[in-house]
């Protein structure tokens, strides 16, 4: 009966984890996450953290016809891009920065930021995924 129990617990526990562990990153977690990159210096983590595909998509109109590979190959490049203009925002994150509140107005978000130089972090969903969008 305790093993039946306890085989029941756990089964439980592990859906429950599963269950989470499927869904997308929200707003919240990306802004924390790219928070974490930045004050850890990973500049090329916190770069993947950014919305390309709009940008690609405005760049190119035709975009939407473009290769998966030619696509993968262009966001490898904005992405490199991105890490070295991040070089300069880095020391707007200390360690003590945290992301305050996150207020959600559609496919855009801005997340709140407290004991650092920079502010806010902008964010826009793009094809159920959310990405940072800007930095102020």
């Amino acid at each position: 009966m305790v093993r039946a129990l306890s085989f029941g617990a756990l089964a439980v526990v592990v859906l429950l984890i599963i269950g989470i562990g499927c869904g997308k990153a929200g707003p919240e977690t990306v802004a924390k996450s790219f928070v974490h990159a930045m004050q850890q210096g990973n500049l090329e983590q916190a770069s993947s953290y950014w919305d390309y595909i709009t940008y690609a998509r405005r760049e190119n109109p035709d975009w939407d016809t473009f290769g998966t590979s030619q696509k993968n190959l262009i966001t490898k490049e904005l992405s490199k891009q991105r890490a070295s203009e991040l070089e300069f925002w880095r020391t707007y994150f200390p360690r003590a920065c945290r992301v305050a509140e996150v207020s959600v107005h559609g496919d855009r978000a801005v997340a709140a930021l407290t004991e650092g130089r920079a502010t806010e972090i902008h964010l826009v969903k793009v094809d159920d995924n959310w990405y940072v969008d800007g930095i102020k």
